[in-house]
Formats: structure tokens, C-alpha cells, sequence
């Protein structure tokens, strides 16, 4: 929506001259003659739905060049005039009541300077100005709750299925008998009399002749040899070792696919009645039952590794925070993770040593995200950060406006064991807004199918994850079910850092060549020297 309609009357700002880039869409010669002046907007061009987007002409110019919002102070009349935001002070002034924003300028320029991004106080405080503008509604609306922490972040202490990745669990019980030595324990050299297989090479008779053969106690002497060789494999060990080791083998392996605490109906019915597995034991003590059968329970290795399997299946509860969010660090930082990364990182030197940063490529995204009216940050971790640079352990955006709530995807996996994370943060939010929003019935629905681009329109350099993964979703509160096909708008374009200006890169944030305004060359400009918070 345009900030300012055909026939308003604004006042053009001091002091932009002539240079090029203190203009919103670049400098025209005899544009500075309007400087400081009242002036008539005569048309409006807004068709990307975004202030910064927007394209004003003027009467007294003839219509002649292009003006952005940004070269007016506001309008004419003062009562309702745009405040200027470009240094600390005003900020505070503007936006003081929600947090301390001297210190928010100097944790964002800091944690910019450190990966590598170029910022000024000026083009900080003309960011979080937008920031501030177009998040007011959300933010006000998380003062209300009983879980708000203040800086513009609720948090709620959830219990959350410890992580037994089911890939993990198939790679666990492939590689067991491997690992703990079963083979060693499994595998006998020698048959029920004693003997090896090299005791059967020696028959003990010197030489035998085609006369020999024809004697009754030599043909079965050769023939009891033969067949007591031909009970042993190749490497020694016995046919009958070889089987109940593979056996064991075989068996241990069925679990590679259980995932969960406890054993079901169809998987112990799948296996021998000799082992005794039950219907509704615990997973990790039919696993044990197994490996006791066979002995390996014997095996030095065991004890550690079988605590590793019973860790994975057990399904114990972690004590988590579950962290609701508009702070724009935690815009900045949504793609740092414990132990991963996504394409949305500031981080595009990977400098935290992720496995894959994916260069970053998406790190506009993060204020295509800070800047809109509509996206939210959850993320969860084991403690309350004092620096929110901690690896986040998951993080799942969420968009909310028009009573409807989008959920993007879950980073960086959609399940803890059998636990389906989409659900649990999406009813973390649900119950939140529910009390927020004073609804009487508090059921939320889902739309079954799935299709959330019919409920959004996008705009800014976010990567859509909310469109192209089918476990995200769009759903509602029932009291206001006439609500479902509505369509919010998710994303902003970007402001850049240093100078101010909007930005629309998939890949910077800031500018890669630009400067302050001349009019504000005063303020702190900040490339390389680092900030710790």
C-alpha cells in the first residue's frame, strides 16, 4: 500500500543535491531545485504492493522523474507528517517503549560487521524503523501473553522426545554385530568332539592303493573324514557356528526399522518364539533379549554400545525452550544451527564450519522476513541464550495475519523419532494466539490439501519454503472458518544496512558499492571493526 495518495502534498528532503544515490530511483538534473520544498503528488505507481517499491510523480515537475518515498520528510501538513529515523536518538524516540534500541542498533551492526556484511548507524536505524513500522501489530500482540520475556520474544518450557533418527537407528543395528565382535564369539574351530578341520586331514593311513579302497575299514575310515571335513567352512569354523552366527546376524537386523520404545504385535510375531519378545516390551530389552541368546552380551563392547541403541529408541523426554519470536537478531541468525545450516545464513564464509552453508545464498531472505507484517520466528533450544549467535537445535518459521496461520518448513529435520514436529510447534502456536487473539473455542483446523501458494502472496528475496514442501501448511481457527482462503502477504523488500536504500538481492544483504546520504555523512559508519554482545 502507498504511503502517500494522488493530491497529497509532502515536503521534499534538505540537502539531497545532486548526487545520484541520495535519490530513491537516482538523480535528474534539476531535481534539487525542489529540495526542502512543498510539493503535489499527481500519480502513484504501486504495483509490487510495497512501500519501497513505490513510484511517485509529481505536478510541479511535470511529471517528469521519479520520487520514492524516501526524498520526502512527509506530509505537508505537520500533524501528520512521517517521522525522520536515521540515527540512534530518533529510533529511541519513535520506538523506544518496546525495547532498548541502542542497544538493538549496536548488537545488529556488530553481528553484520562479524559476517561480513557493510553497515551504518544510518542505514541500521532506517532498517529497524521499517522493522519496527511494520512488525508494531505482532509486537504489541506478544506483550499480552503470559510467556513474553521482553526484546520482542515470548518463550514457552516444552518436553520433547529425545532424537532417535530412524537413519541412525538402521545404521546402529547394520554395523552391531560388526562392532561389538559377534562373529568372534559366535564362530567355533572346533566341532562336538574336539576336533579342527585340519584333525580330519589326517586319516591315518601312510598310503592307499586302488587295492586299499577295496577294504571295507579303509573305504569308511576315508568316507568319516570326508564327511566330518565337509562340517566345516572355508575358514575353519564350523557350518554349524556359521549359521547361528548368521542367524544372529539376521535377527539383530529386524530392529533397524523399529524406531519407537516399544515393541508391536506385527514385529513380534516376526520373530522365533525362542528369543521371547513380547508385544509392548520395551525395544531396548527385546534388543538385549536377542543378544543374550547368543552370548554377545559377553562381549567387551557391549555395555557401550548397547546403552548408544537403548538411548535411541527409548523415547526419553528433553526438557527444551520453545522460543516465539519478532526480534531481529533472531532474523539474522534463524539458519544457525547446532550442528546445520541453511541457505538463508549470513554466515556465507562459513565461518561457523557448518556441513553445508550453501554460500548463503538466501541471506536477503532474512530481512525479507525481519521487514514484513506477517512472519514469525520459533526456534528451540536446551537454555536461554545469552548470546543468540547458539546453534539453534530446530527452527520453523510461521506466518500469521488475516486469521490464518502459515507454517513454513522445519529446519532441519520435520521429525524427532516418531514425534512429528510440524504438529507439536504448530499447536505451540495455536494455543499461543489462541489466548492472545481471546478466542472462544480454541480447536484450530488445517486445510487438508496441503496448498498454501493459494494463501499467500510473496514478495522480497525469501526463499519460499512455505510453497515447496508439502508438510507445510495453512490452517485456521474453527470459530472462524470463513476465514480459510484468505491470503496474507509474506516478505518485504530489503533495506540495506549502510546506506539505507532498498535492496532486492537473493544473496546480499547490503550493498556491495554504495554510501550515507551526504546529509548524514555524520553518523557512524561501521565495515570492519568487530563487536562482541
Amino acid at each position: 500500500m502507498a504511503l502517500y495518495n494522488v493530491g497529497d502534498r509532502v515536503i521534499v528532503r534538505e540537502n539531497l543535491g545532486t548526487i545520484d544515490n541520495n535519490y530513491r530511483y537516482g538523480y535528474g538534473s534539476g531535481m534539487e531545485r525542489f529540495c526542502g520544498q512543498t510539493v503535489t503528488i499527481s500519480a502513484v505507481n504501486h504495483d509490487f504492493e510495497d512501500e519501497n517499491c513505490v513510484v511517485y510523480s509529481l505536478a510541479e515537475d511535470d511529471e517528469h522523474w521519479k520520487w520514492g518515498s524516501d526524498d520526502f520528510v512527509g506530509l505537508a501538513d505537520s500533524s501528520t507528517s512521517q517521522p525522520i529515523v536515521s540515527k540512534k536518538a530518533d529510533l529511541k524516540t519513535a520506538w523506544g517503549q518496546y525495547c532498548d534500541t541502542d542497544k538493538l542498533v549496536d548488537d545488529v551492526m556488530a553481528l553484520l560487521t562479524k559476517y561480513g556484511h557493510r553497515n551504518s548507524e544510518y542505514g541500521v536505524c532506517k532498517m529497524l524503523n521499517e522493522y519496527f513500522t511494520n512488525k508494531k501489530d505482532l509486537i504489541e500482540l506478544f506483550q499480552k501473553s503470559e510467556h513474553y520475556i521482553g526484546d520482542m520474544r515470548m518463550m514457552i518450557d516444552i518436553e520433547l522426545e529425545r532424537e532417535n533418527s530412524a537413519c541412525d537407528i538402521r545404521k546402529f543395528c547394520d554395523e552391531f554385530c560388526s562392532n561389538v565382535g559377534a562373529s568372534k564369539l559366535l564362530l567355533k574351530y572346533k566341532d562336538e568332539n574336539g576336533k579342527k578341520f585340519e584333525d580330519y586331514l589326517r586319516t591315518g593311513v601312510k598310503s592307499i592303493t586302488a587295492k586299499d579302497l577295496m577294504k571295507p575299514e579303509t573305504a569308511t575310515k576315508l568316507k568319516k573324514a570326508t564327511e566330518a571335513q565337509d562340517k566345516f567352512a572355508r575358514d575353519g569354523a564350523t557350518l554349524a557356528s556359521h549359521m547361528v552366527n548368521n542367524e544372529c546376524y539376521g535377527t539383530v537386523r529386524k530392529f533397524r526399522n523399529i524406531s519407537i520404545s516399544t515393541i508391536s504385535k506385527e514385529f513380534a510375531e516376526s520373530v522365533d518364539e525362542k528369543y521371547k519378545v513380547r508385544e509392548g516390551m520395551k525395544t531396548s530389552r527385546a534388543f538385549n533379549r536377542v543378544c543374550t541368546f547368543y552370548g554377545i552380551d559377553k562381549a567387551k563392547k557391549y555395555n557401550k554400545l548397547f546403552a548408544q541403541y537403548a538411548d535411541m529408541v527409548n523415547g526419553l523426554k528433553r526438557k527444551l525452550k520453545f522460543f516465539i519470536s519478532v526480534n531481529p537478531i533472531d532474523y539474522l541468525t534463524m539458519s544457525f544451527g547446532v550442528n546445520w545450516a541453511s541457505c538463508h545464513t549470513i554466515d556465507k564464509e562459513n565461518r561457523r564450519r557448518m556441513p553445508s552453508s550453501y554460500s548463503g545464498m538466501y541471506c536477503g531472505g532474512t530481512m525479507s522476513y525481519m521487514l514484513d507484517g506477517t512472519s514469525i520466528i520459533t526456534f528451540v533450544h536446551d537454555h536461554v541464550p545469552t548470546n543468540w549467535e547458539d546453534g539453534k537445535i530446530y527452527r520453523c518459521m510461521f506466518h500469521y495475519g488475516n486469521d490464518i496461520l502459515v507454517q513454513g518448513r522445519v529446519y532441519p529435520q520435520g521429525n524427532d523419532g516418531r514425534t512429528d514436529l510440524y504438529k507439536v510447534f504448530r499447536n505451540y502456536m495455536q494455543d499461543e494466539l489462541s489466548a492472545l487473539l481471546g478466542l472462544t473455542d480454541t480447536i484450530w483446523r488445517k486445510k487438508d490439501n496441503g496448498r498454501v501458494s493459494s494463501n499467500v502472496n510473496s514478495l522480497g528475496v525469501h526463499y519460499r519454503d512455505y510453497t515447496n514442501f508439502s508438510d507445510c501448511n495453512v490452517s485456521y481457527p474453527r470459530e472462524r472458518s470463513d476465514s480459510s482462503d484468505n491470503v496474507i502477504t509474506i516478505g518485504h523488500s530489503g533495506v540495506c544496512p549502510h546506506c539505507g536504500r532498498p535492496i532486492t538481492e537473493n544473496g546480499r544483504i547490503s550493498h556491495s558499492s554504495c554510501r550515507v546520504p551526504l546529509a548524514d555523512t555524520a553518523w557512524t559508519t561501521v565495515t570492519t571493526t568487530t563487536f562482541s554482545f
